[in-house]
């Protein structure tokens, strides 16, 4: 029986998706059925594509993920859309839901953790890390964001949410294209009729799993951290003492993020904008 549902909304992640699906295939610790589900915009040059996405099969269901789902999708649809369409699409049996964003990295336990937080606080709504790592790959700089600032905005790698209720809180979702996260928050709330429970897992894992920004840039920024010396809470600057990320990322991934970085350096065009007609899927 699926006991929790990793979904992966993709869009122009050609360049860097492979961070997420090798961060959920070095998954340890996994006592309980998975399943994994894509959605993917299919009109631009930059899809990742399903032949990419089950050259990571074998070694998934190797780790009980027992269903991989490729959603490809024929038009533009705003991101609320895309995540109702991952949300109404998981197994009924399933328990929770782990966003697995296209430039984020997870810890190798990061899924078992979740589990055993969601096993020990079962009256809980959102499961989250007590920090988070997000990676600006041009600049190579790093900040930790603190979710406990603003829970509202808990986007660190790592969160996980009650399936029953994003299944409801879904549909409330359509039409929002930015600032996902403090609007599923809210939606997840209207559909609970109170303030959405946070169990938070205590353990140092955070460190070991991040987000990375540069590569799937959307918006047309090229350094994410131009004020990165004055950074407002809840983002403070990784230093060695904090984590240091030649030590708590495998040596593969850190030379995976080297490559993309020198791959954007030479193609500028990366940070062009494409002119996507928006529509919105009517279902």
């Amino acid at each position: 029986m699926i006991e929790i549902s990793v979904i992966a909304p993709l869009f122009r992640a050609k360049y860097i998706a492979w961070l997420a699906f090798e961060g959920l295939a070095l998954q340890e610790g996994i006592d309980f059925d998975w399943e994994l589900i894509i959605a993917e915009e299919q009109q631009t040059e930059e899809v990742f594509g399903e032949e990419e996405v089950m050259r990571f099969k074998e070694r998934l269901e190797a780790i009980r993920c027992k269903k991989i789902e490729y959603i490809p999708l024929q038009i533009h649809i705003s991101l609320g859309s895309k995540l109702n369409r991952l949300y109404q699409a998981c197994d009924e049996n399933s328990k929770l839901i782990f966003q697995a964003s296209a430039d984020q990295f997870s810890a190798k336990q990061r899924l078992s953790t979740l589990y055993a937080l969601y096993e020990k606080y079962p009256e809980a709504d959102y499961y989250v890390p007590k920090a988070g790592i997000v990676y600006d790959l041009l600049s190579d700089r790093a900040i930790v964001r603190d979710p406990e600032i603003n829970i509202a905005k808990s986007d660190v790698a790592g969160t996980a949410s009650k399936t029953s209720f994003l299944k409801k809180a879904g549909p409330l979702l359509g039409g929002v294209r930015r600032q996902l996260d403090t609007a599923t928050w809210k939606a997840y709330g209207r559909v609970k009729g109170s303030a959405p429970v946070v169990a938070r897992d205590t353990s140092d894992m955070w460190k070991y799993g991040l987000n990375t920004d540069g590569l799937n840039n959307i918006s047309n920024r090229t350094v994410v951290f131009d004020a990165f010396d004055t950074l407002p809470k809840p983002l403070i600057a990784v230093t060695p003492d904090v984590v240091n990320l030649n030590e708590t990322i495998p040596e593969h991934v850190m030379n995976f993020l080297k490559e993309r970085k020198d791959y954007i350096h030479l193609h500028k065009k990366m940070f062009n904008p494409l002119p996507i007609h928006r529509k919105d899927d009517p279902r």
